[in-house]
């Protein structure tokens, strides 16, 4: 920021980027960028001050900027940044229950359990399981369908995403 004038009251004079931002004219990035906004504006309180997470959103912004394939990015973004703010499911096994955040061996009855492809790539995306393909869209939308789910259910604020619906159309 380069500003002039003298006193207290200066002029704002130029603002330089601290990174590349070619992601805003990509609109399917920007679309992306949008819903991590959308997401963020949910998840914190008006006048927060917490130094990890900027550091965190700001390492993703310019992820989001490098990353050719982005189909699975919103879905990266929801896990790490859920392990950020402290609500990352943990477990080993194949069903996950989004009531007590942990993938279990079993399904409980009464609890909001999900299992099959899905869970297992959410699962592969928490392990930072880096060797399986990415799955097909149908896959890719239940999963992020599921963590969506997830994530109202744990964090008191996290409510119905509008920007959600234009990621659902606009990802490969």
């Amino acid at each position: 920021l380069n500003f002039y004038g003298k006193g207290e009251l200066l002029n704002l004079t130029k603002v330089d980027a601290l990174f590349s931002q070619q992601f805003l004219f990509d609109p399917i990035k920007s679309s992306i960028a949008f819903f991590m906004s959308d997401v963020i504006r949910k998840i914190t309180f008006f006048g927060d001050s917490d130094e990890i997470l900027f550091q965190e959103l700001t390492q993703k912004i310019q992820d989001l900027d490098k990353t050719e394939d982005v189909r699975i990015f919103p879905l990266r973004f929801l896990i790490e940044l859920s392990k950020t703010i402290g609500i990352q499911p943990v477990g080993e096994g194949s069903f996950f229950n989004l009531n007590q955040g942990l993938f279990l061996e079993q399904e409980m009855i009464g609890e909001i359990v999900y299992s099959g492809e899905e869970v297992k790539l959410i699962k592969n995306m928490i392990t930072k399981n880096t060797s399986f393909e990415i799955p097909k869209r149908s896959i890719r939308r239940r999963a992020m369908d599921i963590y969506l789910k997830y994530l109202k259910i744990q964090h008191p604020n996290f409510k119905i995403l509008k920007s959600y619906e234009v990621i659902k159309e606009i990802l490969p």
